[in-house]
């Protein structure tokens, strides 16, 4: 092998894994299933399936104490609706991680002020989903009535 076809080599593993920060992507379409409080499937408007992880949130599993609350809260706010996913990556499963907006709204913000998601704070550097997550936190809203395990306490215990 070449040196110089070693260096082409090198440097396209390099640029395929990573990720391109500086550069968003938005796709619409229409949610027709919600699997939790933080993921969604989203049929988009070029007629292709895509699912999307709420990017920085991270919502109570299913089986989890609060988890059908949690879903239904984003059921209530986005099924059968038109969105728009703003993207940057994918995750390892392959879903889009993004932010999800209806109608203007950024429902990713909604599902931790209601107290239904805790802000991603491994994935996370929104200041304002931490002040928004503490105030729900204060006011008992959501899943905060109680003392909740946090999901990926929960997930880590399975």
């Amino acid at each position: 092998m070449t040196h110089l076809t070693f260096r082409r080599l090198w440097v396209g593993f390099f640029l395929s894994c990573v990720p391109a920060l500086a550069v968003s992507d938005t796709l619409a379409g229409r949610v027709t299933r919600v699997l939790d409080g933080d993921t969604v499937d989203v049929w988009t408007d070029t007629g292709v399936k895509e699912r999307v992880r709420l990017r920085e949130i991270d919502a109570p599993e299913k089986t989890q104490e609060a988890g059908g609350a949690s879903a239904g809260s984003l059921s209530g706010l986005v099924l059968n609706q038109p969105v728009t996913v703003e993207y940057v990556q994918r995750d390892r499963y392959h879903r889009i991680l993004g932010t999800v907006y209806f109608a203007g709204q950024d429902i990713n913000r909604t599902q931790v002020e209601r107290g239904m998601a805790w802000v991603y704070r491994q994935y996370s550097q929104n200041a304002d989903y931490l002040v928004l997550e503490s105030q729900a936190k204060a006011q008992h809203r959501g899943l905060w009535v109680g003392t909740p395990t946090p999901p990926w306490e929960f997930r880590h215990g399975r």
